[in-house]
């Protein structure tokens, strides 16, 4: 109905033109033009809006459909961002991925706003369909349950969520450890599962929907880790009303967040790609504490958001969490950046050099890895950071680090990652949590 009335809005607005003409005795038609111009243009964006809204309705209650759709949007996004080879400043970096994200939309048949406002009026309802691998990791992290419809699959002593070593680079001359997964009989139904179904990871009691994409990390030990940290240094009675994920991948540490703390009215999920914000869309449709929060979907680079900031205007959060990518682009390397979110330093360094505008208490996560270059931005803003819980000591399994031929024994030869070559993993690195304290001397990142 809505298209059947675009299509005849020409017809009418040159019919009341004429009509106009005659009536006031107007010489030259070419006088109503500008002002039938403008009416026709403001109400045909109008109608393209509501025609818009009306089909993403339909279309965007299919979970799958919406990731797939959304998906091609992200990796024109990503193309675009990670090739700017030329040193850029924030702002033309923003403006370039502004240009790169309208556009794409458009290629998709979609309006960006009306996208963002459905999921922030919460107008969609996201229907997801049978769950074909359910995960379950115990709070400790060392048991992780597959369910599969075949049966169950139990890894214990578990190093990572997904302990499989098949992919691996060990060097030549050692001898590889039996894969926690596929040494067992259910290891193949799980790995087709979780590589191409629709899986569920549940931990501290939080439940996340997740599908294999190459711009969607699901969440991992560190996620695990970090929480278990905050939980230790008393995140529950912190007292906040307003809470940001920024890079929210599935949503979990916001999640995590308002299960935990009681206080928090406001959760505010941003991320750069638009998958995340689906996917956490979808995520917070299912948790059971929505009717005393108040969920923002947030899109933009770091913080520079397409939409207006929640609230009305921009001000601190009282708490931000941010869990980014920590792989660094390095001499010979600079690739890694171009094809996979979990790439580039970028958004780690601009959450610490920036906690003073972003929040009241700023609390990151991240690798050794990134050592060098969190060190660099605590040099250049005299910001410090105070570790929050224990260090961990983790494997590096990465599979689009060791896609690049090279870039994983580069990580070692420059002491960013462990060779324990008798281990189940040959590659180990540390995660830690920490508060960002502004403008201070305090504990450096070891």
């Amino acid at each position: 109905m809505i298209r059947r009335f675009r299509a005849g809005w020409a017809k009418v607005t040159g019919k009341l033109g004429r009509f106009y003409c005659r009536r006031r005795y107007l010489n030259d038609v070419s006088q109503l033009i500008p002002y039938v111009s403008n009416v026709s243009t403001g109400i045909d964006h109008i109608l393209r809006k509501a025609a818009c809204r009306y089909d993403l309705l339909d279309q965007l209650d299919d979970v799958e459909e919406s990731l797939d759709r959304v998906s091609r949007i992200d990796e024109s996004i990503m193309n675009a961002v990670r090739s700017m080879k030329h040193p850029l400043t924030l702002e033309q970096r923003t403006t370039c991925y502004r240009h790169v994200l309208i556009g794409a939309t458009h290629s998709e048949s979609l309006i960006l706003e009306t996208v963002l406002d459905l999921l922030n009026t919460g107008s969609v309802t996201p229907q997801c369909g049978p769950v074909a691998l359910d995960v379950s990791v115990s709070h400790d992290c060392k048991t992780i349950e597959f369910a599969v419809a075949d049966g169950t699959l139990t890894v214990t002593d578990a190093s990572l969520m997904w302990d499989c070593n098949c992919h691996d680079p060990y060097p030549a001359g050692y001898r590889r450890a039996p894969c926690p997964i596929h040494s067992k009989p259910l290891g193949e139904s799980v790995t087709r599962a979780f590589n191409n179904g629709l899986v569920r990871i549940t931990y501290d009691g939080i439940s996340v929907f997740w599908r294999q994409k190459k711009d969607l990390w699901p969440p991992s030990i560190d996620a695990f880790h970090m929480v278990r940290n905050l939980d230790s240094d008393g995140y529950a009675k912190i007292p906040a009303r307003t809470v940001c994920d920024v890079g929210c991948g599935t949503g979990f540490l916001g999640l995590w967040a308002c299960n935990k703390n009681v206080s928090h009215k406001h959760v505010t999920f941003s991320d750069w790609l638009l998958s995340p914000l689906f996917v956490t869309y979808t995520n917070f449709s299912y948790f059971p504490h929505t009717l005393t929060l108040t969920p923002h979907y947030m899109l933009g680079l770091h913080d520079n958001w397409i939409s207006k900031p929640p609230f009305g205007f921009r001000r601190l959060f009282d708490i931000v969490l941010c869990n980014p990518p920590y792989l660094p682009s390095i001499p010979g390397f600079e690739d890694v950046l171009y094809d996979s979110t979990v790439a580039g330093t970028d958004l780690l360094e601009y959450v610490i050099e920036h906690a003073a505008t972003l929040g009241r208490t700023v609390y990151v996560n991240f690798s050794s890895i990134a050592q060098k270059e969190v060190n660099a931005v605590l040099r250049r803003t005299g910001h410090s950071l105070r570790r929050v819980g224990q260090a961990k000591i983790v494997p590096f399994r990465v599979r689009h680090a060791f896609d690049k031929v090279g870039y994983t024994h580069a990580l070692a030869e420059d002491g960013r990652v462990i060779f324990r070559p008798d281990d189940i993993h040959p590659y180990w690195h540390s995660v830690s949590t920490y508060q960002v304290v502004a403008g201070r001397c305090g504990e450096q990142a070891d």
